[in-house]
């Protein structure tokens, strides 16, 4: 079953009123966080290289202020066997491209920590290659605001290896099968170069995030994709990644723990744990809090666990068996009450797509 998204983020203001007054006014809002990214041109190509096993041609990139860099590639001719890599300046994170990986990842490179990268081009079996860059995106530094249930912040940080985070500014999370799932919202437009990436490194002290290191970063399949964004209750999505293109393997081979998912549960208490904003270095990895459930009804559940901006797509985690009973979606709390939001598996499409969806 193919559902289309609906592409609003529109907020929604409920009042409640009892007896003339009013008790409490509540804004839900869908949680993601726009990393500010900016694309620019760039104009670089080798022009024809030939060798037989060796490195044929070298290009240092670097835009200043940059916090992190990705590479748009054009005019690519790399045969049978040769290569490129990619290079960090600022931690020597490296991914490995050649003809059939350019293809799959849409002529886009991985995400790089910093503002300086090193291109090397390798011809291999005495190839004529050659290689052009025209594009670049560009992370800025990031100082977005935050808010939580009550008048703390009570998350803490987190390492649990089935939560990853998405380049729209997300969290998803791994089931069985090899599926992810995240919040609806977070999967308009795609076109096969978004990444989820896991083991997401601490940002800098000044807030502007790091990106998890190339061999943890994963292709989101755009074809696999089955999501609805229509609000509280019914805002799921559903997708498959490709296996990593340094180590071949899947992302659930290589972290080695999925959420088991459940209809049903008796929780009093729901953890939320997922890569919202925060200030300094902890923003936009991994934390987590638990927080009493408010209520669990029909395809809603809602509950007073601290979530922000880039927690939509979260695990609704029931605290005491540890089993997924949906996925975070709005907040609503404030520091004078309020509850955050998700959709329930107990949503008969959600519950589907999770089950018998495949690519």
């Amino acid at each position: 079953m193919k559902l289309q998204g609906i592409s609003k983020l529109a907020k929604i203001l409920t009042i409640f009123i009892f007896s003339g007054s009013i008790l409490a006014a509540q804004e839900t809002f869908s949680q993601m966080h726009n990393q500010p990214v900016r694309i620019e041109a760039y104009f670089w190509n080798s022009g024809p290289l030939s060798g037989a096993n060796s490195q044929v041609g070298y290009h240092r990139m670097e835009v200043q202020g940059a916090v992190s860099l990705r590479l748009h590639f054009d005019g690519i001719d790399l045969g049978q066997a040769s290569y490129i890599t990619v290079t960090s300046l600022a931690d020597g994170a490296t991914q490995t491209l050649d003809a059939e990986t350019m293809l799959k990842d849409k002529n886009k490179s991985a995400i790089f920590n910093g503002s300086q990268v090193e291109v090397r081009l390798f011809a291999m079996e005495e190839e004529t290659i050659q290689v052009g860059i025209v594009g670049v995106e560009i992370g800025e530094q990031d100082f977005s605001s935050h808010s939580q249930c009550g008048s703390t912040d009570d998350r803490i940080a987190s390492n649990n290896p089935a939560v990853g985070r998405l380049n729209a500014g997300c969290t998803a999370w791994l089931i069985d099968n090899d599926k992810v799932v995240t919040a609806g919202h977070c999967l308009g437009g795609y076109d096969g170069s978004e990444i989820l990436e896991f083991n997401v490194p601490m940002s800098s002290s000044n807030g502007s995030i790091r990106y998890a290191d190339p061999k943890d970063q994963y292709r989101v399949i755009a074809s696999s994709i089955v999501s609805i964004a229509a609000g509280v209750g019914n805002d799921w999505g559903v997708f498959e990644i490709r296996p990593n293109s340094q180590t071949g393997r899947t992302a659930h081979e290589a972290q080695g723990r999925t959420f088991r998912i459940s209809r049903n549960h008796t929780a009093a208490n729901i953890r939320i744990t997922g890569h919202g904003s925060d200030s300094g270095s902890a923003n936009l990895t991994q934390q987590t809090h638990v927080g009493p459930l408010v209520n669990d009804s029909g395809t809603r559940v809602r509950y007073q666990t601290d979530t922000t901006g880039g927690n939509s797509g979260s695990p609704v985690i029931d605290d005491s068996t540890n089993s997924a009973i949906g996925v975070h979606t709005h907040g609503g709390c404030s520091s004078i009450g309020g509850s955050n939001s998700g959709t329930a598996l107990k949503n008969a499409n959600f519950w589907e797509a999770t089950q018998n969806f495949s690519n």
